[in-house]
C-alpha cells in the first residue's frame, strides 16, 4: 500500500491475504458468516441447532430454498405473475389470489399486483417456440438467462437476510424472459394462420391476445410506479437540516441518510452552513482531508491531528484497546490526543508487517468549562440540572476506528463553538457511547455536556424541538391519498411520527399539556392514516391522546388499529403464513391497546383488546 512521499510514492503498509481453514469444506459451501444474526437465520431456515455444523445436504437445502427460491424465483414471479405487496419479503400472487379475501393492509397496498399468469404463460410459449424454431440462438438466450439469473445466485452466495429487496440484481434474466414474451406473438401468429385464412386477421388476432400482457401489467403497475408529486425524501432531508443550529456539524450513518441531504444542499442551496459528514466515508484519509477545507459557509473542522496522522495505512486506522493494570478508570482525552499527535512510542504496537496505535483504557474523559458553556446559552433551562463538569466516553468494543478517533478529536478541539449533531443511525454507528449526552432537537440529536441518567428516555430541548417540528419542518404531499409511498418512504414518515411522540411525552413531563396536544394533532394532520397507515408508533400516540384529553380521537384510532391487527393475524394463521415479525408486531399492538385502556380506567375496551390478544396469542402457540 502506497502513499505520496516527498519525491516518490512510499510503501506505508501491506495488504493481508486471508488463509481459510478448509476443515470440513464441502462442495458448494453456502452457509458461513461472522455475523451472529446471519448464523441465527441460517438455523431458522435449515432447522439446524446452535453449534451444529451444516452438512452438504444442509448447504443444498439452503441454496434451493432460500437463494434460488426466495431470492430468485420469488423475484421472477413478481415480474411475471404478480406481487403480494410492497412490504419486504412479500410473496408472489397467483390467479386464485385475485378472488381471495385479504386483510385491509394487503388489499389497500398499491404494491399488490396480479397479472393472472398472463406474462408467465406467454413467456413460456415464446420459450418453447424459439426452441423449436431456432435452437442455436435459443441456446445463446438460455445461457444468457441462466448467467444473469441463477448463475448469479450461485456466484454471489446471498446472505440469509438483506436490508432491502435485491430484485434488481437479476434484471438481465428478466429481460431475456421478456424477449420470449415477444416471441409468443410469432407463436400465436403461426397457430392462428392455420385456422384463419386471412393473413392480416391472423396477425391482428395474435397481437390482440398478446397485447393483454402489457395492458394488464400497465394497469396493475401504474399506481405503484407513479412518482408524481412525491417530495418527502427531499423534505425529510430538509427536516434533518432544519433540526440543526447554524454552522452545525451533522454526522450521518450511510448513503441513504446522506445523499438526500447533499441533494438539498448542492442543488437547492438549502442550509449549506451545515457540514454533513457520512461516517462510512470518515474512515478514509481523503474524506477527512475534505473536512479540513471550507465548503460553502461551513468552516474547516478544528482537528488537533494532521492529515499525516489520519493517513491511510498509518498508525491510526485502528486504535486497539489494550488496558493496562496501572491505569484505573478513564484517561484524559486531551492527554491521549497529545500523545498520538507527538507519535509517542509507548502507544505503538508492532506486528509482523506494520504497526498501530493503542489506547490504554476503555474510557476517556473530557473536562467541561461550565462557565464558558453556560455563557454560550446552549444548555436548555429544563436540562441545566443535568449538566456535568466532566464527560466520560466509553468505547463500545475493543477497537476505535479512524472515524471514532476523528470524532473524539473534533469534540476535544471544538470546545462547543460549533453545534455537533448525530442522527439515529450515526449514534448507533460510532464505537463510543455518546447517546447519554445527546439532546433531541427535532430529527437530530445535539451533543451537549448534560448526562441522561435514564438510558430508556430521551433528553429533549422541548422549546427548540417544538418550534422546529411545528414551524420549520416540511410535509409536502403527505395529505394527498393519490400519491404512492413505498415501504421505505413510509419508514421516513414513521421516524417523524416517533419524533412527535417523543416531543409530546417530553412536554407532558414539564406539564405543558396544551403544546403536547398541539404536537399530537399536528402529527395526525400532516401524516394522516389515509395516506400513510397507522403503525406501531401510533399505539403510543393512543396513550398520549388519552393523556391530553382527546379520548374520542384515541378510541377511534384504537378501533381502526385493532381491526387491522385482528384481520392480519387471522389471515396469517388461517393460511399458515410463517412471518414471525408481522405476527409479533400485531400482537404487540393488541396487547398495548389493552394496557392503555386498562390504565385509563376503561375496563370494557381494555377487556375487548385483551381478549383479541389472547385469542391470537393462543393460535400462535398452537
Amino acid at each position: 500500500m502506497y502513499a505520496k512521499g516527498e519525491t516518490e510514492y512510499d510503501i506505508i503498509d501491506y495488504k493481508v491475504d486471508a488463509i481459510y481453514d478448509k476443515t470440513g469444506m464441502t462442495i458448494l459451501p453456502r452457509m458461513y458468516s461472522s455475523t451472529a444474526e446471519h448464523a441465527k437465520r441460517y438455523r431458522e431456515i435449515t432447522g439446524l441447532r446452535a453449534g451444529q455444523k451444516p452438512t452438504f445436504g444442509d448447504n443444498l437445502y439452503f441454496m434451493f430454498k432460500y437463494q434460488l427460491g426466495h431470492m430468485y424465483m420469488r423475484y421472477f414471479m413478481w415480474n411475471f405473475a404478480g406481487r403480494e405487496s410492497d412490504v419486504q419479503d412479500a410473496s408472489w400472487t397467483s390467479p386464485a389470489d385475485a378472488f381471495k379475501k385479504v386483510p385491509w393492509e394487503l388489499e389497500n397496498n398499491k404494491g399488490r399486483n396480479n397479472y393472472l399468469f398472463i406474462p408467465l404463460i406467454l413467456g413460456l410459449i415464446g420459450f418453447f417456440y424459439q426452441y423449436r424454431k431456432d435452437q442455436k440462438n435459443f441456446s445463446v438466450m438460455l445461457l444468457l438467462f441462466f448467467l444473469t439469473g441463477a448463475a448469479l445466485v450461485l456466484y454471489l452466495n446471498s446472505p440469509p437476510s438483506e436490508p432491502r429487496e435485491r430484485d434488481y440484481i437479476y434484471v438481465g434474466s428478466f429481460y431475456v424472459f421478456s424477449i420470449w414474451i415477444g416471441f409468443a406473438v410469432l407463436a400465436m401468429y403461426d397457430l392462428f394462420q392455420r385456422f384463419i385464412a386471412n393473413k392480416k386477421a391472423a396477425i391482428a388476432t395474435s397481437l390482440i391476445i398478446c397485447l393483454s400482457c402489457p395492458a394488464i401489467m400497465a394497469s396493475e403497475n401504474w399506481d405503484d410506479h407513479d412518482r408524481s408529486d412525491r417530495y418527502f425524501s427531499v423534505d425529510t432531508a430538509r427536516n434533518f437540516l432544519a433540526s440543526c443550529a447554524p454552522n452545525a456539524i451533522l454526522f450521518t450513518g450511510g448513503d441513504n441518510d446522506t445523499f438526500p441531504l447533499w441533494y438539498v444542499q448542492e442543488v437547492e442551496g438549502f442550509r449549506t452552513d451545515v457540514r454533513v459528514v457520512v461516517l462510512s466515508y470518515f474512515n478514509t484519509d481523503w474524506y477527512i482531508d475534505q473536512m479540513m477545507r471550507q465548503a460553502y459557509e461551513s468552516e474547516p473542522f478544528p482537528f488537533s491531528l494532521t492529515s499525516k496522522d489520519y493517513r491511510q495505512g498509518g498508525l491510526n486506522d485502528f486504535v486497539v484497546v489494550m488496558e493496562r493494570e496501572n491505569i484505573k478508570g478513564a484517561i484524559s482525552l486531551e492527554q491521549y490526543m497529545k500523545l498520538v499527535r507527538e507519535g509517542n512510542p509507548a502507544l505503538r504496537v508492532a506486528t509482523s508487517i506494520s504497526a498501530y496505535n493503542s489506547i490504554p483504557s476503555k474510557s476517556v474523559y473530557l473536562n467541561v468549562d461550565s462557565a464558558s458553556v453556560m455563557s454560550k446559552g446552549i444548555i436548555p433551562s429544563t436540562l441545566q440540572d443535568y449538566m456535568v463538569p466532566r464527560m466520560v466516553f466509553n468505547i463500545k468494543d475493543r477497537v476505535l476506528e479512524k472515524k471514532d478517533l476523528a470524532i473524539l478529536d473534533i469534540i476535544l478541539t471544538n470546545k462547543w463553538e460549533r453545534p455537533i449533531y448525530f442522527n439515529n443511525t450515526s449514534l448507533a454507528s460510532v464505537n463510543i457511547d455518546i447517546r447519554r449526552y445527546a439532546v433531541q432537537e427535532g430529527n437530530a440529536y445535539r451533543l451537549l455536556p448534560v448526562e441522561n441518567p435514564d438510558n430508556q428516555e430521551t433528553f429533549v430541548d422541548v422549546d427548540i424541538m417544538y418550534d422546529n417540528m411545528m414551524n420549520n419542518f416540511y410535509w409536502r404531499g403527505l395529505q394527498d391519498p393519490s400519491i404512492y409511498y413505498t415501504e421505505d418512504y413510509r419508514n421516513f414518515v414513521l421516524n417523524h411520527r416517533a419524533s412527535f411522540n417523543t416531543l409530546a411525552e417530553s412536554l407532558l413531563m414539564v406539564d405543558d399539556t396544551e403544546r403536547a396536544k398541539n404536537a399530537l394533532l399536528k402529527s395526525l394532520e400532516v401524516m394522516p392514516d389515509s395516506v400513510v397507515p397507522y403503525d406501531h408508533f401510533t399505539v403510543r400516540m393512543v396513550s398520549l391522546l388519552m393523556e391530553v384529553g382527546e379520548e374520542e380521537k384515541a378510541k377511534e384510532i384504537a378501533a381502526t388499529m385493532s381491526m387491522r391487527a385482528d384481520e392480519m393475524l387471522t389471515y396469517m394463521f388461517d393460511n399458515l403464513i410463517a412471518d414471525s415479525f408481522t405476527v409479533q408486531k400485531n400482537l404487540i399492538v393488541l396487547n398495548e391497546l389493552a394496557r392503555v385502556f386498562r390504565a385509563y380506567e376503561d375496563p370494557e375496551l381494555g377487556k375487548t383488546y385483551e381478549e383479541l390478544f389472547r385469542k391470537h396469542y393462543g393460535m400462535m402457540n398452537n
